[in-house]
């Protein structure tokens, strides 16, 4: 399809299409409207997409609709996307499943992502908001497929906002990792070294992500976390594999 408009008819049919109750069907219909981007096939895609239960079906059309969503191209529909993302978890733990397996809902969220920065605020209202961890999480991972700065200043807003809460923190900062976010090293480093406001979960993911990131400026608090295991606890066997990647890291380089 080239036009703007597709054919009414058209459009018409993969909405009869999604009200089938087979969801091999229904998954056949959102990856039509996809290819259409008529934006007035969001409405019922969500409708569809919150009708969840717990089957192998329900989640692959759950990953085609998100995808849809996301091909349509309309940032508006990003938040009524996570309410409706909501209901469906109520009855099928697929998001609880990605916050373990991270690779599963990748491609569709990337597809959300692709929307472009028209998405971070959005994101943000979710990831911010009154919504399941699983949920925040899943916006989490979407932000981390936003091309440019901007997602890495949110995510290190929210890191410094203790008021977002300790559950959203380890995720962030996992975010930040996956991104090398050099920008995030200050942060994760004073992290690590407070055992008061920081639960060990969160120390352990910004260990973590100081690895992955692999700037010699965190070596220093690396190797204080490590020689105090009775006060950093499991952390300090992490510290020790971080300060470990960042020299191989550093041997690796090609000199000036």
């Amino acid at each position: 399809m080239t036009e703007n408009t597709p054919p009414d008819d058209l459009f018409a049919v993969f909405l009869e299409a999604l009200e089938d109750p087979d969801y091999s069907m229904k998954e056949l219909a959102v990856r039509g409207l996809a290819v259409l981007g008529d934006r007035r096939a969001i409405p019922p895609i969500l409708d569809s997409l919150g009708d969840s239960e717990e089957s192998e079906g329900y989640r692959l059309f759950c990953r085609r609709a998100i995808a849809a969503i996301g091909r349509i191209g309309d940032a508006t529909a990003v938040v009524p996307l996570f309410r409706t993302l909501c209901r469906a978890a109520e009855r099928c733990s697929i998001f609880e499943d990605y916050r373990y397996e991270e690779e599963y809902l990748d491609d569709a969220l990337m597809e959300v992502a692709g929307m472009g920065p028209g998405v971070i605020e959005p994101l943000g209202e979710v990831i911010t908001g009154d919504y399941p961890l699983d949920i925040r999480v899943t916006a989490i991972r979407t932000l981390g497929y936003v091309h440019g700065p901007d997602p890495v200043l949110f995510l290190l807003e929210v890191l410094r906002d203790r008021s977002c809460g300790n559950d959203i923190a380890p995720y962030v900062a996992c975010g930040l990792g996956a991104r090398r976010a050099e920008e995030a090293v200050d942060d994760l480093c004073r992290i690590i070294l407070d055992t008061v406001n920081y639960g060990e979960r969160t120390r352990l993911f910004a260990v973590s992500a100081l690895e992955e990131i692999g700037d010699p400026r965190a070596l220093r608090s690396l190797l204080k976390v490590f020689a105090d295991p009775e006060r950093f606890g499991e952390a300090s066997t992490f510290a020790y594999e971080a300060f470990r990647s960042i020299i191989s890291e550093m041997e690796s380089r090609p000199e000036d």
